[in-house]
This record gives structure tokens, C-alpha cells and sequence, in this order.
């Protein structure tokens, strides 16, 4: 037996991280973007041993639906269940360990979906988004109740699938006794139907009068809430600085706010003391409840679509200026952040796109990024992380040579596109795994373009020599909207003339390879605005981009914002825009509509096609407008 007395000679002083020497993945099961869903339907001590494999990283969640041991269906959704949420409600057993307790932790998960889903059909998500469970259980046993009512119009068996106004039993009995007596019996049955539907309306607007008032009481609490922050706050800012003139206006304009709120909660109070109780008497909502007009359906869209990122609500929220420096900029007194209007119908993405760790490293979502802007998300918000780069950059190559030299491609993140080097953007071999179709042989920096002459018959393309030659010395910086690698920008540097490429990645590191030409791109999407100030531009220049696929209203927006940013006598270089022949007439007249002197105008056959589509170029003059 051993004499040694105390505690052992090797002690651990911290606790075992099993994400030590593991770099964390966000995206994994149990990061930030997919975090491990609430543990339901098992007993407190199996409870306990999933939280256990969480903590220590031994949990190995689903990946596809278990087979349930008792009825022998795929109904498992939960990993280390063994029964079906169904078997275990029907046995009132643990799913796990299949013992019966006296206690099972958590909601069954089927449950919170459904009532979430009746939420979101109702339109009352975010009306109780900060309510109460017991209001919110409240609300749903209302609409349960309102369905299971005007569900019961008919109940009909199995066995007869005859509705209670006609019994089976009575079938043969009502076919042989209806002789001379079957009028009356069709009036009183008529009249039991019209009474019963009548009861049954009656009920449903009950239902709906309720689940009214307990919206109204909701929206009133959450208007009490504001009302009482709205009332510290101005506490607060007449208790700190009452001298100060900017502090004075800015608790004006809180003061006219909480005014606002008090108007909305009597107009809201009076309407909710003067709805209707559970009686047979009718509401002015009842129709808005029972046949919603388009103007309700797009109001209920648009309450689920609500942004959860905190950062993203960090981001957008009013920044007000110093005290100590200039409160009053630009005539506000604060600063509002923007994103773009369509971002509230990608909530869900714009979520994912604004989470990540503040002062870290980027999430690698570029391809996230581009999908919302495409879908018009634009601007996107600003993010507090550092972006990623290539992890061996090199010293890029000095402005006289980057213009017509192949890039390292070791300057480039190829993550997100399927050509993994250079050589495969310009490889015949890979034309068809390049990951792109717009401007095939863009990356190829050999082939310049816009300097021979060709054919008027032949050919849409005219020569840069030729455009500026129409406006000798007075070209001197302009846009190039069109997918492309700066070949363009390149050749009017040569003689003089500073372009911005605008383009999106589309497929391959188009904006990339722009920058390490020494070039400058302009990373946006053509459904954005302009990022000039009105008549700066000499010339607008837009190739093989703008074609058949564009609206007519979508293409005068975008004339009319090209319009808007060259100056007068500047020039619209539209380069090989094509179409098909039935619509090249429509297409000419939007750009006959803008007024402007046509220099140069050419219409021609698109040979790669069976001569069904057809190229227009033109060099058109902006006039002068008062």
C-alpha cells in the first residue's frame, strides 16, 4: 500500500478542447451558419449524453432520415433517436433510450414547424416575434380552433363516406319512403344545410375576431416597449447636455417620434376596445381574414422576410456624428448605411453573407457575394473582417509592361472558379471546362482587337483609331460596360485616354486579371447605378453585353443612366450589340429615341448564326440640352 499521501503528481490545468489543434469550420454542423438544432423528445439523462458528445466533439449528427426500430419507417430525424417521433408520442417512451418517464425534454420538432408554418401562412410572424409563449400558444389554439370549426362543415366514416346531413342508415329508408312526400323533405333539408353553413360562418369569424384582438393586444405591447425607450432616451439626453443646439434638435425629432407612437397606440387601442366579442354580429376585418385581398398577400411576404444577422442591424442602424466634432455634416446629423431594396427578398442569404468574426477573416463567399448582387442585393452592406488574399502574392509587373503580359497566377484566388491556373483560361483544350462563355478568348492578352479595318458588309466592328478620330483630343476618360479582361482599357491607354472596366466574374477572375494590368475595374452589376457624377464621361463604351436578352424598360433605364454621366458632345459607342431580325426594329427605336447625332451606324448579319440574328454598331454624339 502505498505511503505517499496528497494529491497526484500530474494535474491537468485546463480542460480538454477537442477544437485545439482543429481550425473551426462555420459552415460545418454545429458552427455559426448551421448550428445544432434543440434536443427534443428524449428523457433528461439521454438528454444529458447528446449534450456531452456535443461538447467534446463526439457527435456524429444525420445525414439522411434512420430507420424507427418500433414501426420501421425512415421517420428518424434526429441523430442517436431510435424511435420515430410518432412511435415515441404513441408509447409516451424516451426516442432514444425507449424507457418510459415520467418526463421527456423538449417539443417534439414536427410540432414547432407546423405552428411555424401556420404562422407564416397567417402573416403574424413578426407581429409575435417578441411575444410571449403563453400569447403565442394562445394565438395558435385561436387559429386551430377557427380551422377545426370550419373543417366540420361534413364528417364522413370509412365505412358509409356519408356526410351526418343524410345518414347510411337511412339511405334505403329515404329511397323507398319518398313517394308523395319528397318535396317537403328536400325544403327541410335544404333549410337544416343553409342553417348549419350559416353556424358554421358564424363560427369562423368568431375565431377570426379573436385572433385579431390578440394581434392588436401584441402590437400594442411592443409599442408600450418603444414608448418607454423612446422616454429614457429623451430623459437622457435633456439630463446630459441640455445646452447644446444639435442635442436640442436631434430630442425634437426623438419627441416627434414618441408622438407618432402615442397617436398609433390610441388609434390601435380604440380599435381594439371597439372590436366585435365571440358573437353573431359582423367586424370590418372579418372580410380581410376570410378572402385576403393582393395588397394583404404582399404585406404577409414581406413580414417574414426579416433580417436575424445582429451584425447586419449594427450595420444599417443610424450612426450619429460626435458631439466634439462636427455634429451637423452635409446637412445631417447622422449617417445612414444603405443596402439595396431587392436584399429583403434574400434574407436568408444576406444573413449568411453577414456573419462571420469581427476583427477575423473573411468567410470564402465570394460566390455569395456575386449571387446577391446579381440578384440586385446592391450595395452590398460593409463587413468588419479582413478580405482574403492569394497566401504567395508577388510584386505585380510595372505599368509598361502588365498591359500585354500574362499575369502570375499566383496573384489570383482560383477557389471559385474551375480553371485552377491561367493556362487553363486560354487553352483550347479546355474551352468547353473553362467555367465562362462570354468573351471566349478574352484572357488571351495576344489578341487586341479594335485596330484593323474590316469589311462595312462584313463586320459590325469599328476601329478605336476610327471613333477617336471623330472627336480628335477631346477623349479623355470614359466606362467600358462589357464582360472583359481590359483589352479595351488597354489600347485607349496607349493613346492616352484612362478607361474603368466595369464587369462582374462571370465564371472566371475577370476583375482580377483588369487590376493586375494595372487597369482599373469597377466591380458592379448592370443593374446599379452609376457610380459618376452627371456629364463627367467623354465616352460610354458597351460590347457583345447589352443584346436579345434585355427588356425594353430595363434598356432605357440603363440608356438613360449612361445619358446621365456623359457630358454633352460626348460619345455612345454601342459595339456589336445583337438580336434577332423581328426585334432589331424595336431596338433601334430606343436608341433613335435618345436624340442623339448618329455618327456612325452600321447593321449587319451575324454569321455564326443561320441568318436569324443580326449586329448593329453605333457611334452616337450627346446633344446639348438646356
Amino acid at each position: 500500500m502505498a505511503s505517499k499521501q496528497g494529491p497526484p503528481k500530474h494535474q491537468n490545468r485546463y480542460a480538454w478542447d477537442p477544437n485545439a489543434n482543429r481550425k473551426k469550420n462555420e459552415t460545418e454542423v454545429g458552427g455559426k451558419l448551421r448550428p445544432y438544432s434543440q434536443i427534443t423528445g428524449v428523457c433528461p439523462r439521454c438528454k444529458e449524453q447528446i449534450d456531452w458528445k456535443r461538447k467534446y466533439g463526439k457527435y456524429k449528427p444525420l445525414t439522411e432520415p434512420a430507420k424507427c426500430q418500433r414501426c420501421s419507417k425512415r421517420n428518424v430525424r434526429q441523430a442517436y433517436h431510435n424511435l420515430c417521433s410518432g412511435c415515441a408520442k404513441e408509447h409516451q417512451v424516451c426516442a432514444k433510450c425507449s424507457c418510459r418517464v415520467e418526463r421527456i425534454v423538449g417539443r417534439d420538432c414536427s410540432e414547432v414547424e407546423a405552428e411555424q408554418k401556420t404562422l407564416e401562412e397567417v402573416g403574424f410572424d413578426y407581429a409575435i416575434k417578441n411575444a410571449r409563449e403563453r400569447e403565442r400558444r394562445t394565438l395558435l389554439r385561436t387559429m386551430n380552433k377557427g380551422k377545426s370549426d370550419g373543417s366540420s362543415k361534413i364528417q364522413t366514416t370509412e365505412e358509409t363516406k356519408v356526410g351526418e346531413l343524410v345518414p347510411a342508415t337511412s339511405l334505403e329508408e329515404s329511397a323507398e319512403l319518398s313517394g308523395d312526400d319528397d318535396d317537403e323533405e328536400e325544403e327541410d333539408n335544404d333549410e337544416d344545410e343553409e342553417q348549419i353553413l350559416e353556424d358554421e360562418k358564424i363560427k369562423h369569424k368568431n375565431a377570426s375576431n379573436m385572433s385579431f384582438n390578440i394581434v392588436l393586444k401584441l402590437l400594442l405591447v411592443q409599442i408600450s416597449h418603444l414608448q418607454t425607450q423612446l422616454g429614457v432616451l429623451l430623459e437622457q439626453l435633456h439630463t446630459n447636455s441640455p445646452e447644446s443646439k444639435a442635442v436640442a434638435k436631434f430630442s425634437e425629432q426623438v419627441l416627434g417620434i414618441a408622438i407618432s407612437l402615442d397617436k398609433l397606440a390610441d388609434s390601435l387601442s380604440s380599435l381594439y376596445s371597439n372590436a366585435p366579442a365571440a358573437e353573431h354580429g359582423m367586424s370590418n376585418v372579418d372580410e380581410d381574414f376570410s378572402d385576403p385581398e393582393e395588397s394583404d398577400a404582399e404585406e404577409r411576404s414581406l413580414s417574414g422576410k426579416v433580417f436575424n444577422s445582429g451584425e447586419l442591424h449594427n450595420y444599417t442602424s443610424p450612426k450619429p456624428n460626435r458631439l466634439n466634432g462636427k455634429k451637423n455634416f452635409l446637412g445631417v446629423e447622422a449617417v445612414y448605411p444603405s443596402i439595396g431594396l431587392p436584399c429583403a427578398g434574400m434574407a436568408s442569404n444576406l444573413d449568411r453573407f453577414m456573419t462571420y468574426e469581427t476583427h477575423g477573416t473573411c468567410p470564402d463567399d465570394l460566390d455569395m457575394a456575386q449571387k446577391l448582387m446579381a440578384g440586385g442585393c446592391e450595395p452590398l452592406p460593409r463587413r468588419r473582417c479582413f478580405s482574403r488574399s492569394p497566401p504567395h502574392y508577388s510584386r505585380p509587373l510595372s505599368i509598361n509592361n502588365s498591359l500585354w503580359t500574362q499575369p502570375s497566377g499566383v496573384n489570383i484566388l482560383w477557389n471559385h472558379y474551375k480553371c485552377k491556373d491561367y493556362s487553363c483560361l486560354v487553352s483550347k483544350e479546355t474551352t468547353d471546362r473553362r467555367g465562362f462563355f462570354k468573351c471566349a478568348d478574352c484572357f488571351d492578352l495576344l489578341k487586341r482587337g479594335w485596330e484593323i479595318p474590316t469589311n462595312e458588309s462584313v463586320s459590325a466592328e469599328f476601329t478605336i483609331d476610327e471613333v477617336l478620330w471623330l472627336k480628335p483630343g477631346e477623349i479623355r476618360i470614359g466606362l467600358d460596360f462589357s464582360p472583359t479582361t481590359g483589352t479595351f482599357a488597354a489600347i485607349m491607354r496607349e493613346r492616352n485616354v484612362t478607361i474603368a472596366s466595369a464587369t462582374l466574374n462571370l465564371g472566371a477572375p475577370f476583375n482580377e486579371v483588369i487590376a493586375l494590368r494595372g487597369l482599373l475595374p469597377l466591380y458592379i452589376s448592370i443593374g446599379s447605378r452609376l457610380p459618376f457624377f452627371d456629364n463627367t464621361l467623354d465616352i460610354v463604351h458597351s460590347t457583345l453585353f447589352l443584346d436579345g436578352w434585355i427588356g425594353m424598360k430595363f434598356l432605357q433605364f440603363v440608356l438613360f443612366d449612361w445619358d446621365r454621366v456623359l457630358r454633352p458632345k460626348g460619345l455612345l459607342w454601342v459595339d456589336r450589340f445583337f438580336c434577332k431580325k423581328e426585334d432589331m426594329k424595336l431596338y433601334l427605336d430606343e436608341f433613335t429615341k435618345m436624340g442623339y447625332r448618329k455618327l456612325l451606324w452600321r447593321v449587319v448579319p451575324k454569321t455564326d448564326k443561320l441568318g436569324d440574328e443580326l449586329f448593329f454598331s453605333a457611334v452616337l454624339e450627346k446633344p446639348i440640352r438646356g
